[in-house]
């Protein structure tokens, strides 16, 4: 199995000649922008939904406080 692998192989490889001409492409160059771009829009949504969060200055969560009673208590106990 591995010997007729090797045989496909070996003529796929790329010669030395076509190595010396690889350059880099303008699809590589644009994948790498869209993705900066992305990830750009990404970072500001964040910031934007992080900016909608309210926090009180005494560290108190702003749900439910401890002295009120929950939905099973008695209000009256």
């Amino acid at each position: 199995m591995s010997a007729t692998l090797v045989t496909i192989l070996i003529p796929l490889a790329a010669s030395d000649e076509q190595m010396e001409n690889v350059r880099p492409g303008w699809i590589p160059l644009i994948i790498v922008v869209l993705i900066g771009a992305f990830i750009a829009f990404l970072f500001f949504s964040m910031r934007k939904q992080l900016g909608k969060i309210d926090i009180p200055e005494g560290g108190v969560p702003t749900g439910k406080q401890k002295d009120e009673p929950t939905s099973g208590e008695d209000a009256s106990a």
